[in-house]
């Protein structure tokens, strides 16, 4: 008895947090409890990210990197290239700074840590009038941000300069400040 007693405990005392992550039922509880759990990886996956974009920029390419914060961007997008890989700058330089790759127009999805896709197409353009001299892989990402919780970097090929769009707002920032700036608004605490 005393045996049932103590399996009954250890069992419902390891499956009570799992049961309270999988029934939240706010959406930001759960992301919370997510971001917390990986935030050193999290920094890891924005060093990555600001690097490959400093190589792409030195290689005079352009692209979009979108960062799926809280698994709402799929819905999102049209055609994509499941990838599944482990995020570095490598890795990201080489897809956009290959012409010849099939991999390189579109954009790549970050999500739970990792690469998930490549050549993504983004299907909403925003309806905000941009000045002229942003084009339509600006308006895509303008359009996903105000769609999704996603960060949107994109790398002008033409200016050399690194857009960030989030919630529907976005900013110019240098290079040496994205690492900082993403996981600002990674971790919410955007100025």
């Amino acid at each position: 008895m005393q045996y049932i007693i103590i399996v009954t405990l250890l069992v419902t005392l390891s499956t009570v947090p799992w049961a309270i992550g999988f029934f939240s039922i706010k959406k930001g509880k759960k992301f919370l409890l997510k971001k917390k759990a990986n935030s050193e990886e999290s920094i890891m996956v924005a060093q990555e990210i600001s690097s490959s974009v400093t190589e792409i920029i030195s290689a005079k390419k352009g692209g979009t990197i979108i960062i799926d914060v809280t698994d709402d961007v799929l819905q999102n997008i049209g055609n994509l290239t499941r990838l599944d890989a482990k995020v570095s700058s490598d890795l990201i330089s080489s897809i956009f700074n290959s012409s010849t790759s099939a991999l390189h127009d579109g954009a790549l999805i970050i999500k739970d840590g990792r690469i998930h896709s490549a050549a993504a197409y983004i299907k909403s353009l925003s309806q905000r009038n941009l000045p002229n001299k942003y084009g339509s892989r600006h308006r895509s990402s303008l359009g996903l941000s105000e769609n999704s919780d996603a960060i949107v970097i994109v790398v002008s090929e033409e200016r050399k300069q690194v857009s960030v769009f989030y919630k529907g707002d976005y900013e110019v920032v240098d290079t040496s400040d994205l690492t900082t700036y993403i996981a600002r608004l990674w971790f919410g605490t955007k100025k």
